[in-house]
């Protein structure tokens, strides 16, 4: 009766858990390749690296580009603007030689990729910045608005916070302070 008792609950049990329990997912599907557009780093309302640095913006082409310029309009000061023409393909990608058989991308595959250093140009702006591809296929014009200049700090390891807590404590102790007004 024991062992009897025992069979069915063991049954009762195997039913309840493969009822609740879901096949396990399959692989997740690879998405398009991007089409022409600014890298995901760049966005409306972004701040570029001011003067004496030249900033550098820089996206992916898509399928058959072949040039790509990038013209800055500055709407505050008046309109002036200027072109210039993007590198391509000149961005460190993770694949070939010397990084094995790992991949960082669904792709498994270099991304073609273009990036344009634009002058150096004093702090502040409202500043359209639109990108032109000749040869991609889709979209052909890639646009950023009211971006500005000023000083980008990227801190690593540390917070922006606690670097800009040690400048200010290094100012008010009148210690020589290494980073540009």
């Amino acid at each position: 009766m024991r062992a009897l008792l025992l069979a069915a609950l063991a049954v009762e049990l195997i039913d309840s858990v493969t009822a609740t329990s879901k096949p396990p997912p399959g692989p997740k599907p690879i998405p398009p390749l991007p089409q022409f557009q600014f890298s995901p780093v760049h966005g409306d309302d972004m701040v570029l690296q001011q003067q004496p640095a030249a900033a550098a913006v820089y996206g992916y082409t898509g399928l058959g580009g072949t040039a790509v310029s990038v013209t800055i309009s500055d709407a505050s000061n008046g309109g002036g603007s200027y072109t210039v023409k993007a590198a391509l393909n000149t961005t460190h990608q993770p694949f070939g030689k010397g990084w094995g058989s790992k991949t960082h991308n669904p792709w498994n595959e270099s991304l073609s990729m273009w990036k344009a250093m634009l002058k150096p140009t004093k702090a502040g702006g409202d500043y359209s910045i639109t990108a032109t591809c000749v040869g991609c296929a889709g979209n052909t014009t890639a646009s950023l608005k009211r971006a500005t200049f000023g000083d980008v700090w990227h801190c690593r390891y540390i917070t922006c916070a606690r670097a800009a807590s040690a400048a200010l404590a290094a100012a008010d102790a009148r210690a020589p302070l290494l980073l540009r007004k």
